[in-house]
Formats: structure tokens, C-alpha cells, sequence
């Protein structure tokens, strides 16, 4: 191989071609600060939009659910005669029916003399 004399020549930067580049202007104090002002509840848009639908779902929302029980059990107004079992008043006949004959082998007039059908 040959050796040869390489040279390079030394390009100059053009000041106006490369800006400097600035030093940050946050030292570490200020960081600590900028840390310590944001403590995570600052709103943003979607944070106001996600707050203010929370509040309007609340003002939707029942106060509180009430337990059915003690209105079941009122409506418990059909009573077998033979058993004392009883029957929800919306029961309609071939329930009642079915409880009469399965159950103590009569009829349902045996069982449930005041039971009225419910009108049409």
C-alpha cells in the first residue's frame, strides 16, 4: 500500500449557520417549586369534562336503593287453607291450581274458598 500525505482542512462553523445553545434557564431550586406546585389535582380540559360528568351522574343517580322485603311480604295476601303457605297476590289460578291438587289433592275452592280471579 501505498502511503500517501492526507490533509484535511479545517472548516470553520459560521456563527449564523449553528446557533449557540442556550443554557436551561430552570435551576434545581426552581424545579423543586414547579414539583411542588403540582400536587395532581390541577384540571384539564378533560379532567373538567371528566369532574363535571361525575357531578351530573350523581344528581341522576337514586338516593338510595330500598329493599322490596317488606312489600313482598305484604303482598303475601292469598293463604291456603289446608297449609297456611302463602301466595303472592298476583298468583293467578293455575298456580293456585297447581298447589291444591300436587300438594293436598283438592280443588282449588278447597284450598283458597276466598280466592277471587282478577279481573280482565
Amino acid at each position: 500500500m501505498g502511503g500517501g500525505n492526507v490533509s484535511f482542512s479545517t472548516v470553520s462553523a459560521d456563527a449564523n449557520l449553528f446557533p449557540t445553545l442556550r443554557q436551561p434557564s430552570a435551576t434545581a431550586a426552581d424545579l423543586g417549586t414547579l414539583s411542588a406546585n403540582f400536587t395532581g389535582t390541577d384540571t384539564t380540559s378533560q379532567g373538567a369534562k371528566a369532574a363535571q360528568k361525575r357531578a351530573r351522574n350523581d344528581k341522576k343517580a337514586p338516593a338510595k336503593a330500598a329493599s322490596q322485603l317488606k312489600a313482598n311480604a305484604a303482598a303475601m295476601s292469598i293463604i291456603c287453607n289446608q297449609c297456611k303457605q302463602t301466595f303472592l297476590s298476583t298468583s293467578r289460578e293455575p298456580q293456585l291450581t297447581l298447589h291444591a291438587v300436587n300438594k293436598h289433592n283438592a280443588t282449588l275452592p278447597q284450598c283458597f274458598p276466598d280466592y277471587q280471579p282478577a279481573a280482565k
